[in-house]
């Protein structure tokens, strides 16, 4: 068609021309909808004053008044305010885009008389001239407005435009719900954000908001289309365990929401969440005009009830939120880390219940070869932002790379985060001038190592329970003052490890012959390397003992 959403807004442009005695003038709207008005020398009897304003058509405001398969095309509808109704001493030419339509379709000219009905005024004007995506008429009158179709024979012209000019503000819209965790996600609540969006725009819309905000999609929108007119108010009314934090309003819970052509109208809110089991879901559904004028049917009424506009349903945000995560989640606060570093999406709780919830095992073989890695039972994962390097499509990490933990100090999880994700060898400076130690307890390059061990590198493991050790995770005391309980935190990183990068050992934490962890020998228990940034860091560990 001859335009696009972009340039519908909610009150037209009113464009202001002053025209001279006898002046050859010519006026014009925007140069997206493209109108153009000649008055020759001597058209104008007397100095005037011409304004006029542009409402805009395009095919989806003839598919919302239903008479897209009535009309080929149809130009925008020019409406004169000052100088309207004005007779002319020589003809005007108006020019008005109008696209191409098919062979036996006919061209119309209609008028907007001075009591706003339009009629057919094809045969009083002359010069009716089709040019590519333009139409030209000449007429000597400018009446309260003009418009321009192209139709078949015997179609209703007149009721046509009557009907565009009601909907010419409506567009084809859908609605959006997007939600997140709101923190400390404990207290119950998220954040709602709902979207009543341009049927085109909408991919892009959740992608901004998915990506950029990090919000999460509601399943089962964005909801079939529905019309909604320029400035209209629809309200959602919730029925279930999740519902606005606001007032009830004739004993149900919703919100009211303002729909706008010319932008995207976001509405956020707080969402209590009453029921944090499996079953927690709230159906809403969408209705015209404010929450104030609807109620819950009594069962003797007879009226039929009111229907939606659209349906859709809500539930928790993915994440965890089970007693044991949440707290874990304090812990990882008081390490002061800046958000940017974490990847919520892939926030995942192993404690023993969720563990066994899941019916998960306890261990997995990933990579090429496959190689067997633990599941970390007992801890709390919070996702972390791949170092960017690891996006490579020809690295695969995911798929290719073995699966390891390195424990290590709740002080180091900062520093390590801030030096690009980094894991350094004994001897490396890190980010502000810290040196690198064996740990104690560790061997030592003074120590007789198992086989000639060197010391200076990068150790792993496959085994989650001897990456928590003492020496490694070493416990920090976290007073957790939300429960008034004290707790051993311990934190260790959950990473991908290139294969061929590394070799196998022992444990050299002085175990002996007494197993450390039942899934691995105790000769298979450190993966070591000198290859410094071939380990992809994806998610931080945390494990809380009790005092």
């Amino acid at each position: 068609m001859h335009f696009t959403s972009f340039a519908v807004v909610a009150r037209p442009l009113e464009h202001c021309n002053r025209v001279g005695k006898g002046e050859a003038s010519t006026l014009t709207s925007s140069e997206q909808t493209g109108i153009e008005i000649s008055l020759p020398e001597d058209c104008i009897p007397d100095e005037k004053e011409i304004s006029f304003t542009v409402t805009p058509v395009d095919r989806d405001t003839l598919s919302c008044a239903g008479i897209e398969d009535s009309v080929d095309n149809m130009s925008h509808i020019v409406n004169f305010f000052k100088g309207s109704n004005l007779l002319l001493n020589n003809p005007a030419t108006v020019v008005l885009p109008l696209s191409p339509g098919e062979e036996n379709s006919k061209v119309r000219v209609l008028s907007r008389n001075e009591s706003g009905e339009w009629e057919d005024v094809t045969n009083k004007v002359e010069d009716v001239v089709l040019q590519g995506s333009k139409v030209a008429f000449k007429t000597d009158r400018l009446s309260s407005g003009f418009v321009v179709l192209r139709c078949r024979d015997g179609t209703d012209v007149s009721g046509i435009v009557n009907l565009v000019t009601r909907n010419v503000r409506a567009r084809r819209v859908r609605t959006v719900i997007f939600k997140k965790w709101k923190e400390p996600r404990e207290d119950g609540f998220m954040t709602a954000r709902m979207e009543c969006v341009l049927e085109e725009s909408v991919e892009d819309r959740i992608c901004r908001t998915t990506v950029k905000d990090k919000y999460e999609l509601q399943e089962g929108t964005p909801t079939p289309p529905v019309i909604m007119l320029e400035s209209e108010t629809v309200c959602a009314i919730f029925h279930g365990n999740i519902h606005p934090e606001v007032e009830m309003v004739n004993g149900m819970y919703g919100v009211n929401f303002k729909f706008y052509c010319e932008r995207t109208r976001k509405l956020e809110f707080d969402v209590k969440v009453l029921d944090w089991g499996k079953d927690s879901f709230s159906m809403v559904e969408l209705y015209p005009g404010p929450r104030e004028n609807y109620h819950l049917m009594s069962a003797w009424e007879i009226a039929e009830p009111a229907a939606p506009l659209a349906v859709a349903g809500i539930t928790k945000p993915r994440g965890p939120n089970c007693p044991y995560w949440l707290a874990c989640q304090r812990f990882k606060n008081t390490l002061g880390i800046d958000g940017t570093y974490f990847s919520p999406d892939h926030d995942k709780c192993y404690c023993e219940t969720c563990h066994r919830d899941r019916g998960d095992p306890g261990s997995s073989q990933r990579g090429e070869p496959e190689k067997k890695s633990a599941v970390p039972v007992g801890w709390a994962r919070f996702g972390l932002s791949l170092n960017p390097a690891f996006n490579d499509e020809d690295l695969n990490v995911f798929s290719k790379w073995h699966r390891a933990y390195h424990g290590t100090k709740h002080y180091s999880v900062k520093k390590i985060l801030q030096g690009s994700s980094i894991l350094l060898m004994p001897g490396d400076v890190a980010l502000g001038g810290f040196e690198l130690r064996v740990r104690e307890g560790h061997i030592t390059p003074d120590d007789d190592c198992p086989d000639g061990l060197d010391p200076v590198q990068v150790f792993v493991s496959p085994s989650i329970v001897y990456a928590g050790l003492d020496v490694y995770a070493s416990p920090e005391r976290f007073d957790d003052d939300h429960e008034g309980k004290a707790y051993n935190a311990r934190v260790a990183f959950q990473l991908c490890i290139r294969p061929d990068s590394y070799e196998v050992g022992p444990e050299t934490v002085g175990a002996g012959r007494r197993p450390i962890d039942p899934l691995f020998s105790n000769k298979e228990l450190e993966w070591f390397t000198k290859e410094k940034g071939g380990q992809a860091l994806y998610g931080l560990l945390v494990k809380l003992e009790d005092v």
